[in-house]
């Protein structure tokens, strides 16, 4: 809709990384809350855009997965995550 109205627009996940200036934004923010964790097989899993990643971390480290611990300390979402190449301590 955005895109053929020419309305600018603006996508936020929880927002914690996201500083708006005072004047506000003459356009459209949409807060994504695509959020879903569906088990394919075995560790594979198909997630939401939205998904909280720290609560991903979690479930993985519940599950036995190693190497994603360091999700549980970030407070964002997986689309959030994708799209600004998210790490924690260097991970």
């Amino acid at each position: 809709y955005c895109v053929d109205h020419s309305i600018r627009f603006f996508i936020v996940g929880k927002g914690s990384n996201c500083l708006f200036d005072d004047r506000g934004f003459d356009g459209c923010v949409m807060l994504n809350r695509i959020q879903f964790l569906e088990r394919i097989h075995g560790g594979i899993y198909r997630v939401g855009s939205g998904y909280p990643l720290n609560k991903l971390g979690m479930q993985c480290s519940a599950e036995g997965f190693a190497g994603f611990e360091f999700a549980c300390g970030i407070p964002g979402t997986i689309g959030g995550a994708v799209f600004m190449n998210a790490g924690a301590h260097g991970q």
